[in-house]
């Protein structure tokens, strides 16, 4: 299959930013960011039989990161920190600048996306409060949360 990011099929423009993601451009990924398009991401041998629409601006964000130099492009993941799918939302706190997670944190209702936002490379000093906060519930971010805290509590 070839890579062509401006195909009419989603699919075919989520293969072509994973291709990308390992030798292509920040600004191509950039780019495609406020791509609409969706795609069905099963694997036929395993996943359920319903449906897993994948956003094609997942995938962009995710080849963002790889391809963006640190602090590059902040702006376009502090744009996707509001997007209204939290895989995306989650995969932006990768690149997004600390004023951005501050702020999303605010108003943040997913435990997944707010647990990403405290593991993100910024910003430090809310971390530890929004993992210990986290670490109160009873779900699956809660127990990641509390075996961060604790593994930072042994160094």
């Amino acid at each position: 299959m070839k890579a062509d990011l401006t195909s009419d099929d989603p699919r075919v423009r989520a293969n072509a930013l994973r291709r990308l993601a390992r030798r292509g451009t920040p600004a191509t990924a950039a780019a495609l960011l406020d791509d609409p398009g969706e795609f069905d991401d099963r694997d036929e041998c395993s996943d359920p039989p319903e449906s897993a629409r994948t956003p094609v601006r997942l995938i962009a964000v995710g080849a963002l990161a790889a391809l963006a130099a640190p602090g590059a492009y902040g702006e376009v993941f502090d744009r996707a920190l509001a997007d209204e799918d939290l895989r995306v939302r989650a995969a932006a706190t990768l690149g997004a600048s600390g004023e951005a997670l501050r702020a999303r944190l605010s108003v943040e209702g997913d435990r997944g996306v707010r647990y990403q936002i405290a593991v993100a490379p910024r910003p430090a000093d809310v971390a530890i409060a929004v993992l210990e906060e986290l670490g109160t519930g009873d779900d699956v971010a809660a127990l990641a949360a509390s075996v961060v805290l604790d593994t930072g509590s042994q160094e």
